[in-house]
């Protein structure tokens, strides 16, 4: 979501900070910091992205998915029709690789197995969204879509010196592979947004 490229300003910027990453936020997190800064990415972008970050990696969760679907798009319409009605599943005679991943979805032992796909931004802020809602001047949300406005805003209302947007490694939604076609459809991308409309709607209510 472009946390890594925010923190390396923050960082250069000479401001300290501590990240939450790879687990949810813990409401003490909140309650003992004065200012709060939240990156969001729109959820399918996420998910692709995270998707195509496996692939380019070469994990093994992803390399059993490219085996079974010709491109991402198979995945996400498998994935998207899975989430919404798991019967569905069987009679589009999806890959049976994509159960734990779906399955994988809502727990909480061993979600790092599959990157990103199953940390949304529900995983992340889920449990602490109560806590914010009365902390709106405290916190400062930087949108991956707008990351060279939006990380030159936080500088400014952090009053401190500006610095260069330190771009990350890119981990794009429309990463191309030598082994996989990654550039996701119109018609997955709707399917993905009726799929993931939670998420949706943390990232508008943040």
């Amino acid at each position: 979501t472009g946390g890594g490229t925010v923190r390396r300003m923050l960082w250069a910027a000479n401001v300290t900070n501590d990240q939450v990453h790879v687990h949810p936020v813990p409401r003490a997190a909140i309650a003992s910091h004065s200012r709060i800064v939240i990156c969001v990415r729109d959820p399918v972008d996420r998910f692709i992205s995270a998707y195509n970050y496996g692939i380019i990696l070469k994990e093994a969760w992803a390399v059993e998915l490219a085996e079974c679907y010709e491109d991402v798009n198979r995945f996400a319409l498998q994935f998207a029709y899975r989430r919404i009605n798991p019967s569905m599943q069987s009679a589009r005679g999806a890959c049976a690789k994509l159960d734990p991943i779906v399955d994988a979805w809502a727990e909480t032992e061993n979600v790092g197995r599959y990157g990103h796909i199953p940390r949304d931004g529900c995983f992340h802020m889920g449990g602490c969204i109560q806590d914010l809602a009365g902390r709106s001047k405290d916190v400062f949300v930087v949108r991956t879509e707008m990351m060279d406005t939006d990380s030159q805003s936080l500088l400014e209302w952090l009053n401190v010196v500006r610095v260069d947007t330190i771009h990350n490694k890119d981990n794009s939604a429309a990463t191309t592979s030598t082994q996989i076609t990654t550039q996701l459809q119109p018609f997955a991308r709707e399917a993905l947004e009726v799929a993931l409309v939670d998420e949706y709607r943390l990232v508008n209510r943040v």
